[in-house]
């Protein structure tokens, strides 16, 4: 646990100084420290994206980020001690009873990423990603090795950063990190309500209650939980009332959605929020949003180099544009057995029977699939029929409603690829927890 703390202390100072260079560079006041970490998070990852196609993400690359976060610090010194400095005289205004509740849970998440994990996807490609970004970089047609190698998510390319591998072959504890971000985030929305009587406020400082469904996920690499941590902060800003300057959210939203498809290409949808913002706040952001397209245009460009590097296919894992002139090109029929629907839609209709399923059964089969499948996805069935009617309780009963559009657009996506819960799972949480207060 000791040696997990160390290193959330070196993450927490190279994500801290990218962030705040960041933040100057997008007009961003860094006082928010959950962004700014996001945002340096961000930052790295494209850093060592681009690094990852000459060399391996190894000693060689901490040798050049160490005396750079430095810099940055050193250069930002001002403002990261006031933004630490802010950090400080909130937990400390915390009440006693939140104040002990946020050490217990920050404590019981340092303990969980002690333990062994028992993901599935952690033993057959989450750890074998990182390896081999740790030994090559990205390698040329490594999906013919095996298919989901060439997913390699930017979650991974960012726990190949901080695996430390040639220091300690164990450190695989970024998500708890992710988690102990949002920790900060929920108790201080926590707090905020008990301030303002905002009950969206509420909403966010409840994330705790969901615990002990997070914790599975804090003790391996999986690039599902940021998904989920970068979902509910995006929906506070989103959901957020105050004087904020658009282009500011705007800018803020935009940096969480693209980090969010970088790292899983289901979350594609967190893309409708910064768009809407975009048009509905053209006049006021349009002369402001240079750096952001700038951004962007990294992201998608490294996105899609990455993937052809990776697999042939620019668009990974959908099979349009590819390079048949790449020698190294994932076969097509290997793409095409993958990504049928009879292998989409396996984990719970028998494999190579979704041609004969009628609709019906197909319905019966997924609520009534063993495990927690078929419970989150009969929690999300009753949260799906439920919400309309609490909505517009709310003051910000609009953003709701698009909130909600989105999951059911997510939700009709899925039924065409993998209805998986763990796509959509962070959705049926915020409405679950937006039926509490």
């Amino acid at each position: 646990m000791v040696l997990i703390l160390i290193s959330w202390v070196y993450i927490l100072f190279t994500t801290l100084s990218f962030g705040t260079a960041l933040s100057r560079g997008l007009k961003i006041q860094p006082t928010d420290i959950v962004f700014t970490t996001v945002l340096g998070l961000f930052g790295l990852t494209l850093l060592a994206s681009v690094w990852a196609f000459w060399f391996p993400i190894a000693i060689g690359f901490h040798v050049f980020l160490l005396p750079l976060s430095t810099f940055f610090w050193y250069r930002n010194r001002a403002l990261l001690s006031a933004t630490l400095h802010t950090v400080l005289l909130q937990i400390k205004s915390f009440n006693k009873p939140i104040k002990l509740l946020f050490s217990i849970s920050s404590l019981l998440i340092l303990a969980q990423c002690a333990t062994a994990p028992y993901i599935i996807d952690n033993e057959t490609y989450y750890i074998q990603t990182i390896k081999w970004l740790n030994e090559y970089g990205f390698v040329k047609g490594l999906a013919n090795l095996h298919l989901f190698f060439g997913q390699t998510s930017g979650w991974h390319i960012t726990q190949s950063v901080f695996s430390l591998s040639f220091l300690y072959e164990r450190f695989n504890d970024l998500n708890g990190f992710a988690l102990l971000l949002a920790n900060y985030f929920a108790f201080k929305k926590w707090d905020d309500y008990l301030t303002s009587g905002n009950k969206i406020d509420l909403v966010f400082g409840l994330l705790p209650l969901s615990y002990a469904f997070l914790f599975q996920f804090i003790s391996s690499p999986s690039p599902d939980l940021p998904i989920y941590v970068f979902g509910f902060i995006l929906f506070s800003y989103f959901l957020e009332k105050s004087d904020t300057s658009k282009s500011i959210l705007l800018k803020k939203i935009t940096v969480l959605s693209l980090f969010a498809v970088y790292i899983k290409i289901t979350a594609v949808v967190f893309l409708l929020f910064p768009l809407l913002l975009y048009f509905k706040y053209y006049k006021i952001v349009k002369k402001e949003l240079g750096s952001i397209k700038v951004i962007g245009f990294m992201t998608l460009l490294l996105l899609i180099i990455k993937n052809i590097t990776l697999t042939g296919y620019p668009l990974f894992p959908l099979q349009l544009l590819p390079f048949p002139s790449l020698n190294y090109k994932v076969p097509t029929e290997i793409m095409a057995f993958f990504f049928s629907k009879s292998m989409m839609h396996s984990f719970y209709i028998p494999y190579n029977s979704y041609s004969d399923t009628s609709i019906t059964i197909m319905i019966k089969q997924y609520f009534l699939h063993n495990g927690i499948d078929g419970i989150i996805g009969l929690i999300t069935l009753l949260t799906v029929i439920v919400t309309p009617f609490i909505l517009n309780k709310f003051e910000t009963k609009k953003q709701l409603w698009t909130l909600y559009a989105s999951f059911i657009l997510l939700l009709i996506m899925l039924c065409y690829s993998s209805p998986q819960y763990r796509f959509y799972v962070y959705f049926t949480l915020f409405f679950g927890l937006l039926l509490l207060p």
